[in-house]
């Protein structure tokens, strides 16, 4: 935009255009974020098929140990930036019935069709289970590999966690989620906070949701709790 052009602008039409750009710098680094992560899929020999469109996106692998690196890869990326996310990872089936794009220099179509058991699983975990916060959701479709993921690869992080005890009544009987949590997770409750300082007040209950969640990710990983002082 020109500089003449922004001078004209009345400060309803500057909050329109700062709101515009900035929903724009989040899709595109939420999906830079993905086809990076995606990418490092296809090297470790999995392969993913990814969908992705607006503010949302699915993707398609063959085990649970892939999804859950690939979804704790993506927090690791956009929680620093204060993109929230909350991911829900479940089994089943996706299929791809057609995939189209009609580009020309004015202007542009695309289309995806996809369906499948595990495309509406995930789809509702993340979106329809009532849990609030920016989280990595299991269906309990997906929890039955929680043990042959612990046998497959042992390790300190990354590991599934029961939710809090007051989350369990919830529609689709979520029991557990993934402990996103690495070595060094200051960056990552930071950018929570700053993008908490940013959204209206109503909002609020996805913020201490997820700060909840991250003090008993840090209480199994036999951490303090976040420190006050960040939210000074």
């Amino acid at each position: 935009m020109e500089l003449a052009k922004i001078r004209n602008l009345s400060d309803e039409e500057l909050a329109h255009h700062e709101k515009t750009a900035s929903e724009q710098l989040f899709r595109i680094r939420f999906q830079v974020a993905l086809q990076n992560a995606v990418a490092f899929t296809h090297t470790s020999g999995d392969h993913a098929t990814s969908v992705a469109f607006s503010d949302s996106a699915f993707v398609a692998v063959q085990s649970f140990h892939t999804a859950s690196n690939l979804a704790t890869s993506l927090m690791h990326k956009l929680l620093p930036r204060g993109i929230m996310l909350r991911v829900g990872i479940a089994q089943g089936s996706f299929v791809a019935i057609r995939f189209r794009a009609d580009a020309s220099l004015g202007s542009g179509e695309h289309s995806a069709r996809f369906l499948g058991s595990g495309v509406v699983r995930a789809y509702a975990t993340a979106e329809k289970s009532g849990l609030k916060g920016a989280r990595i959701l299991l269906h309990p479709s997906a929890t039955e590999h929680i043990h042959n993921s612990r046998v497959i690869a042992p390790r300190i992080f990354f590991q599934p966690l029961p939710v809090r005890e007051d989350e369990r009544a919830n529609p689709l009987n979520i029991t557990h989620e993934i402990n996103y949590l690495g070595r060094h997770d200051e960056d990552l409750y930071k950018g929570v906070h700053e993008a908490e300082l940013k959204a209206p007040t109503t909002a609020r209950g996805q913020y201490v949701a997820t700060y909840n969640a991250m003090n008993r990710m840090r209480t199994m990983l036999k951490r303090p709790p976040i420190p006050p002082e960040v939210f000074a």
